[in-house]
């Protein structure tokens, strides 16, 4: 068998499910993957998942993802690697390990964006030798968010609305600033703001680490990069095709349409798993190299 998926019970079967769309891309894929390519799909579904009667939420990437990938990873043969990914995001450290375990196990890798590759999503996207985008796929910044009382917050937005507070009240004289000031420190919690500074410098320290691995981008250029996709509105910014060409260099950057095969095969791939009901990213390889 040379598809693995990331059900463990399926693999021990030998006979995955296949959906239609899912047998369609491994007939496309056969036609497309050149020798010692291997091709892997980390989808999150278009259902949220259930976190409470009340609440939903997007499959983020996490603890599973990680055991998901290191597994199948394991299997893999090929050299090269063509990656498809839709995700909204994750756990910083989640994105930073499986960058890195597909850094260490392939030479060469295409990352083929679906629909939205955000926040962790962004910064595994960096792994790509080449990074393929459509009309409809997106990036997004790469910034932390992180729990508080209220739920997700954007740890950038948090910093920024922090310190714009502060340059306004450093403007007011200070008797009339006063009770300003005290309001905005009782606001704080100062060991949750800390949390957040270093959540940002810890994923600003990853996508360096990651973008390192490109021969075209050097030390200030990783920089200019990192600050153009820190530097966006909101945690939710889209950063589309246009936008993305602007900051990462002409070699790294391309159209889908430069490689339509590739493309379709990984949209039928994507087809297969995006409305599955699933509390996990689905992760699954395709190796021609693997023993039948």
């Amino acid at each position: 068998m040379n598809l693995q998926e990331d059900s463990a019970e399926d693999i021990e079967a030998g006979a995955p499910p296949f959906l239609e769309s899912n047998e369609k891309a491994m007939e496309m894929w056969e036609d497309v993957l050149e020798e010692d390519e291997a091709a892997m799909l980390l989808a999150s579904p278009d259902n949220p998942a259930s976190i409470s009667p009340a609440r939903n939420a997007r499959v983020s990437l996490g603890k599973s993802e990680e055991r998901n990938v290191d597994r199948i990873l394991r299997a893999a043969e090929s050299d090269k690697l063509k990656l498809g990914i839709n995700t909204p995001g994750g756990q910083v450290n989640t994105a930073y390990k499986i960058s890195k375990n597909l850094m260490d196990r392939f030479d060469e890798i295409d990352v083929y964006v679906m629909e939205e590759a955000k926040s962790g999503g962004t910064t595994i996207s960096f792994v790509g030798d080449n990074i393929y985008m459509g009309p409809m796929s997106e990036l997004g910044p790469i910034e932390p968010q992180v729990p508080t009382d209220e739920g997700m917050v954007s740890a950038t937005t948090y910093r920024n609305a922090f310190e714009n507070t502060k340059e306004e009240l450093s403007g007011i004289h200070p008797v009339d600033s006063s009770v300003a000031s005290q309001a905005l420190a009782d606001q704080l919690d100062i060991v949750q703001y800390q949390n957040m500074l270093e959540s940002i410098e810890r994923m600003e320290d990853n996508a360096r680490q990651i973008l390192g691995r490109h021969e075209s981008i050097n030390d200030n250029k990783a920089e200019e990069i990192i600050d153009d996709f820190s530097d966006q509105p909101t945690h939710q910014y889209e950063i589309l095709y246009d936008r993305a060409s602007e900051i990462l260099p002409d070699e790294m950057i391309h159209r889908s349409g430069e490689k339509p095969d590739e493309m379709s095969a990984f949209q039928r791939w994507f087809e297969a798993y995006s409305g599955a009901e699933s509390a996990s990213h689905h992760t699954v390889l395709y190796d021609p190299n693997l023993a039948d």
